[in-house]
């Protein structure tokens, strides 16, 4: 047993903390984020409501590297 505490005495935990920030940092930023694009939604016209909410549901609807393929696609020159 003694083993084990010396061990975890030793360790490195500051890749931990860093993604601990990371994600705690990340969840706040969305969530503000998110209520504020939710509220700009709101008050948009219809046409323009349609085309936000679907490429703001895009993610949900395909994979990954498929909507950032179609958003490169979308917004290239």
């Amino acid at each position: 047993m003694q083993e084990i505490w010396d061990i975890l005495k030793h360790l490195d935990y500051s890749p931990l903390w860093i993604s601990l920030k990371t994600g705690l940092v990340a969840t706040a930023l969305c969530f503000f984020l998110g209520v504020w694009t939710a509220r700009c939604v709101m008050h948009m016209g219809k046409r323009a409501k349609a085309f936000v909410d679907g490429i703001l549901t895009l993610p949900m609807v395909l994979p990954t590297t498929v909507a950032g393929f179609f958003l490169l696609l979308i917004f290239s020159l």
